[in-house]
């Protein structure tokens, strides 16, 4: 007969191996031997969430709290639950409490942050001292005290370097991908550290254009650091801030001359060792956005990314409203973006807006106690649950098409859409959002505005309802609106890959410059030079 040590290595191995079930047997023996211990509660719930049983991973998590109210995996695995389910606020409890208990711990910090930024209760002073505080905890060195070799010619080619987890099927990938595929050979030389343990087909395609690209999962940060030196990167930027499997503490080693934040993370990294984040005039208005980074912001001209079109194979749908004789709004965003605030405001909508319905899309929706936790949250607010659809994970083809089904998406606060409000633009969808605060809930705006599309931009949540009610009175001028909507993109530059590789690569161009120009003048003081 096993031992529950066994059982548990057991447990544990083939849950490494994504092997839940397996998995979920083991753990499930162990807690009968042991019922009181917390950690198999953890792992057994750990197990059920993997499963998309939602309700027993909750009941199971509980238990094991208060067996020990102090065990940080719990509260890490609570956090994950909650944020499941949109409710921010107490997945930020439960990581604070994870904080508290394991102060060192630097997926639990970036996970706070991380969390703050979905709590539509925290202001944008709030979530800057949160990331400026974190940022405290790193020692920096005086710029003048960094010794580096690279040679400070402004007219050579730039090795430019890129670390980021989502060199892949990722939204990241998604949007940084033409800078990776289109860039300028002759200014740069293009270095990429991917913390990528499973490469796909984006992982390749990046791989063959650049010149030099690491998998880094397996080296810590002093390693990929001396790599980064080794290699003489001139500029390097970081791509993930605070998100999943970020490495950002890299940047804390000082690698690069010149060091930038950019696109991954809506917020500032709280690191002052990081000299610059990209960004444009409208997501980050100049003067009202400064004193909430820590890094001095750069702005791309017009757009700070590009929305990468998805071709002409994928057709747009008539509003199907005009066949159904009724609306159907849409929102296929990460369910940590939708909390109940945002479902009240929705059902307001939809009470407003007789036999219309809502369909929703994430991988969430996978879970049928998690849908059935969204609808019960919309039956709240007096929506029955037949006027609210849930699709779970899609193959890409089939989650375009779902479009078709759509004839308005409305958008979240205090984080926007932003890759799916992309593609609901390309296939002609108009999205409803919210004017923001901040960069994060800004998003929705800066499309809406690029495409001449203010009239789509609500004050407030009252505007919002009435914006909601009054756009849909004429479905012959939201079905034109839908025809056009690609040529409004093409017009608007927006999805121009090269205006947009043209704009970064010459903001990298003039950092660049001002860095030699920089370095060669403290150089002759010093008599560096002859």
């Amino acid at each position: 007969m096993q031992t529950i040590s066994e059982m548990l290595i057991r447990a544990h191995h083939a849950f490494q191996k994504k092997d839940i079930f397996e998995a979920h047997n083991y753990y499930s023996k162990a807690l009968k031997l042991d019922s009181k211990n917390a950690t198999i509660h953890s792992n057994l719930g750990t197990c059920y969430i993997e499963m998309k049983q939602w309700q027993k991973a909750f009941e199971h998590f509980q238990i094991g709290l208060e067996l020990d109210i102090n065990h940080a995996g719990i509260h890490t695995n609570l956090s994950h639950a909650y944020r499941l389910i949109g409710c921010m606020p107490e997945a930020v409890a439960h990581i604070k409490k994870v904080v508290a208990l394991e102060p060192d711990s630097p997926v639990a910090q970036s996970n706070l942050l991380l969390y703050l930024n979905y709590c539509p209760n925290v202001s944008s002073d709030e979530l800057f001292t949160y990331h400026r505080q974190w940022g405290n905890r790193f020692s920096m060195k005086p710029k003048n005290q960094l010794n580096f070799s690279n040679y400070p010619d402004p007219d050579r080619p730039i090795r430019l370097a890129y670390i980021s987890p989502d060199f892949r099927g990722h939204s990241v990938g998604y949007f940084i991908e033409p800078a990776l595929l289109h860039y300028n050979p002759k200014q740069f030389e293009i270095f990429c550290y991917a913390h990528v343990p499973t490469p796909d087909q984006t992982t390749e395609k990046i791989q063959k254009h650049v010149n030099k690209f690491y998998l880094i999962h397996t080296m810590n940060d002093q390693q990929v650091a001396n790599q980064i030196r080794a290699d003489g990167i001139d500029i390097l930027v970081d791509l993930s801030g605070h998100t999943a499997n970020s490495r950002i503490r890299i940047m804390t080693y000082q690698a690069a001359p010149i060091q930038v934040t950019y696109l991954g993370y809506p917020t500032t990294s709280g690191l002052k060792h990081i000299d610059y984040r990209l960004t444009d005039t409208v997501i980050d208005p100049k003067g009202s956005s400064d004193s909430y980074f820590t890094e001095q912001l750069i702005y791309l001209d017009p757009y700070f990314f590009c929305l990468s079109s998805l071709g002409n194979s994928l057709p747009i749908s008539p509003s199907p409203a005009l066949i159904n004789k009724k609306i159907c709004f849409g929102a296929f965003h990460n369910t940590s973006k939708v909390s109940e605030c945002i479902i009240q405001l929705w059902s307001k909508v939809l009470l407003q807006i007789p036999e219309s319905k809502i369909l929703l899309q994430a991988s969430a929706y996978d879970d049928p106690d998690i849908v059935r936790y969204f609808q019960t949250c919309f039956e709240k607010y007096g929506i029955k649950r037949h006027r609210v659809k849930c699709i779970g994970t899609l193959p890409f083809e089939q989650y375009i098409k779902l479009h078709h089904q759509i004839d308005i998406m409305l958008d979240t606060q205090p984080w926007t859409g932003h890759t799916t409000s992309c593609h609901a633009l390309w296939m002609g969808i108009p999205i409803l959002t919210l004017a923001g605060t901040r960069h994060a809930s800004r998003i929705g705006q800066r499309l809406l505005l690029a495409l001449d599309l203010k009239e789509w931009i609500a004050r407030d949540h009252q505007d919002f309802v009435e914006k909601a009610v009054n756009l849909t009175k004429n479905l012959s001028n939201l079905n034109t609106l839908r025809k056009n909507m690609r040529n409004r993109i093409i017009e608007s530059g927006i999805s121009n890959r090269s205006q947009y590789v043209h704009s970064l690569e010459k903001a990298f161009s003039q950092l660049w410059v001002s860095w030699c120009n920089e370095k060669r003048s403290l150089d002759h003081c010093f008599g560096h030079f002859s």
